[in-house]
């Protein structure tokens, strides 16, 4: 199977959606055996219909939903009320329905910086900037005005503490957010992203999207 097949059989079933949900969940709750955690959510998976039914939030969040039993059987209680989910979630679907770049002119270059923590990334990606010309957008700050300007949205509050536990933002809702500010951005010949892609996996996502 080459990269390409191993790409497509993953996307058909849904299996990079159903991995960050897990994440997100184990993030959110740090369970003291994450083992049982995720084989209650698996079950939870088949309970719902299959993967194609798993949003990013599916196992965080709402008390109508009945949660994976956690830390000797107690379950934590959310702070969320019982209203619906509709704006908590943004659909593969939804975000594929993005027109980013005006299609009559031609498309920037889109520069992705990866590195390891401490390697100058962040310096690296305003020096190509400035050096050709490109814009310049950090994912970090885009994400943290948007937890600022939003603190009273139920999702965000989820995502902020997720963050502060020094954990990364849902890849879904990272990728939404750069591609609203690429389409704000009208009149350059390049873009050069920072802190986003965390690694190669990440940069696939955003290629096939």
């Amino acid at each position: 199977m080459n990269t390409n097949e191993a790409k497509e059989y993953l996307a058909k079933r849904d299996v990079p959606q159903l991995f960050e949900s897990l994440l997100t969940g184990l993030m959110y709750y740090r369970p003291d055996d994450p083992i049982e955690y995720l084989d209650n959510c698996l079950r939870k998976v088949k309970e719902l219909g299959g993967t194609e039914k798993i949003r990013w939030d599916t196992f965080v969040g709402q008390e109508k939903r009945t949660l994976p039993p956690l830390n000797g059987g107690q379950l934590r209680r959310s702070f969320f009320r019982n209203e619906s989910d509709s704006d908590l979630s943004e659909t593969a679907e939804l975000i594929e329905e993005y027109e980013v770049f005006d299609p009559t002119r031609p498309r920037p270059k889109i520069i992705l910086v990866i590195g390891g923590p401490g390697s100058g990334k962040g310096t690296q990606s305003l020096k190509i900037a400035e050096r050709y010309g490109f814009e310049y957008v950090s994912v970090g700050e885009l994400l943290r005005k948007k937890i600022h300007n939003a603190s009273s949205n139920r999702k965000w509050s989820l995502i902020a503490k997720i963050i502060t536990n020094g954990e990364l933002a849902p890849q879904e809702t990272t990728i939404t957010e750069i591609k609203q500010k690429l389409m704000q951005i009208t009149d350059t010949q390049g873009i050069v992203l920072d802190g986003f892609p965390r690694d190669v996996g990440q940069a696939l996502s955003f290629e096939d999207q």
